[in-house]
């Protein structure tokens, strides 16, 4: 489908069920509780990347802000 261009069919192809099994997606509070659950199952290493929503910026900054102190707070 991507390779072909059609971004609307591959989102169709995409389901809730995938989306938990390979990526954190939420608001602050969920993505701190999946981050801590896959921490307290023994994953060190987290990748932030596309797709990360429409303003990418924003995404980046309420990551930053809002979701790596928790993290460094708690270490």
């Amino acid at each position: 489908m991507l390779e072909r261009g059609d971004f609307r069919g591959a989102r169709n192809a995409v389901t809730d069920e995938m989306i938990e099994i390979f990526a954190i997606a939420g608001n602050r509070d969920y993505c701190i509780e999946r981050i801590d659950q896959l921490l307290k199952q023994g994953v060190t290493h987290f990748v932030v990347g596309s797709p990360i929503g429409q303003d990418k910026s924003e995404a980046i900054r309420r990551i930053g802000q809002d979701i790596i102190p928790y993290f460094k707070e708690n270490a």
